[in-house]
């Protein structure tokens, strides 16, 4: 059943300041207020909380679904700012919340560590030495049952990152965990860590492909960007080991105007094992967390873009059919974008698919926001990527969340 659990005054306006009792577990004992139908609502659910169990659960079990689903999205809401108490028993079982979209895909950037530290790897300084702490990671156990949470929510397809994945002694054993779960895992890596032992046990897994960038077209041009010397043999070992093992491989050519030069020469080396080489040279990633540009005098190489057509009505979906997780599971409606909705180690991936309000607003907003840039279908654009175009745009990341804050209050774009 649902009680209250703070105080409230109704105010002139007839809006609600709701002040709550204690320190719940999820957020502060800060004040709310309520107004318009927000208010007419908790009048609502006070004369609820006044009923018992059995009574609320009648009424609850009399309502349509859609009915039901707004409620609770509402008294979701109330519970973690502390100014209702949930019992369980109504909460999870009266019915499903409506228009929960499928969990098709999950990003899973398992760690931050990396044994490359690359001049415009996405993390900024967030990015870790091999050596570097391993207590912001979720543990092995913490990843197997996110994975089974993502299985239970329909999920079919992973991609899986870093850092460089292998720096953690488990990669395997998450990976299998996905395969048992009837996840396909598509794999970001350098390839240093690829060996004949790795590739063949990853033989064995439901891999979709393993994507190799490559970062220069020998040792010094290598070492240069990615401050490893021996990463440039390494990376080329281990997509020869994934060959052998007949995994799909996907090698990109990181390209920037210093190593552009040398493409020809590792597409020909790479060539000879069968595998094509792509030429990425169209953007620089600079740091995902703050929104700025990489290292100083880093020149992305010069390359023509392709012109894409939008088919659909959106030109991708985060938040919608896919989010993204940090090593300590945080989860990123989209990936890109560091715009949190909880923890899933703590409060559980499918809790925050199917119950955050925060996490559905944002597919409303992410709809919109398309939309409102030009993203709609037939459009033509060089990328079908709203969070590059964010990302390569001076304070670009900081404006994009700004909007983003005003579509919480006010429900809008302004």
């Amino acid at each position: 059943m649902i009680q209250v659990s703070c105080s409230y005054e109704r105010l002139n306006d007839g809006s609600y300041l709701l002040t709550p009792d204690v320190l719940g577990s999820f957020s502060s004992t800060a004040p709310i207020v309520l107004a318009g139908p927000q208010a007419h609502l908790w009048e609502i659910l006070i004369e609820i909380t006044k009923l018992g169990n059995d009574a609320q659960h009648m009424l609850f079990s009399q309502l349509n679904r859609e009915v039901t689903g707004q409620i609770f999205t509402v008294i979701d809401a109330l519970g973690r700012a502390n100014c209702l108490s949930l019992h369980d028993t109504i909460y999870f079982n009266t019915a499903e919340l409506p228009r929960i979209p499928r969990l098709n895909k999950i990003h899973l950037e398992i760690t931050h560590r990396c044994n490359f530290k690359c001049r415009a790897c996405y993390l900024g300084d967030h990015l870790r030495p091999m050596s570097g702490p391993k207590s912001d990671e979720g543990t092995t156990g913490q990843w197997v049952r996110l994975i089974e949470e993502a299985r239970e929510l329909g999920c079919t397809d992973a991609t899986v990152t870093g850092g460089d994945p292998f720096a953690r002694s488990d990669a395997l054993i998450i990976l299998t965990a996905l395969s048992e779960n009837g996840i396909s895992s598509e794999i970001n890596t350098n390839a240093s860590f690829i060996t004949s032992k790795v590739a063949r046990e990853l033989g064995t897994l439901r891999v979709s492909a393993v994507a190799v960038t490559i970062y220069g077209y020998n040792e010094t041009s290598t070492s240069l960007y990615t401050g490893n010397r021996s990463g440039y043999r390494a990376a080329f070992r281990g997509i020869r080991c994934l060959v052998e093992e007949n995994i799909p491989v996907v090698v990109k050519y990181f390209a920037t105007s210093d190593n552009a030069e040398g493409f020809e020469l590792v597409s020909e080396e790479i060539g000879r094992l069968g595998v094509p080489v792509r030429f990425m040279g169209r953007e620089i990633h600079g740091d995902l967390f703050t929104g700025t540009s990489p290292a100083e005098g880093l020149v992305r190489a010069e390359v023509s873009k392709p012109i894409v057509l939008q088919e659909n009505a959106l030109p991708c979906y985060p938040s919608i059919h896919a989010i993204g997780i940090a090593p300590d599971g945080m989860v990123r409606g989209c990936p890109k974008l560091t715009i949190y909705f909880g923890n899933a180690f703590t409060h559980g991936l499918g809790y925050i698919w199917q119950k955050s309000t925060a996490l559905s607003a944002f597919r409303e907003f992410w709809s919109e926001y398309c939309k409102h840039t030009g993203y709609v279908a037939g459009i033509r654009f060089g990328s079908l990527c709203p969070a590059s175009d964010i990302l390569s745009q001076e304070n670009g990341l900081a404006e994009f969340k700004k909007l983003w804050s005003h579509w919480e209050k006010e429900g809008n774009i302004s």
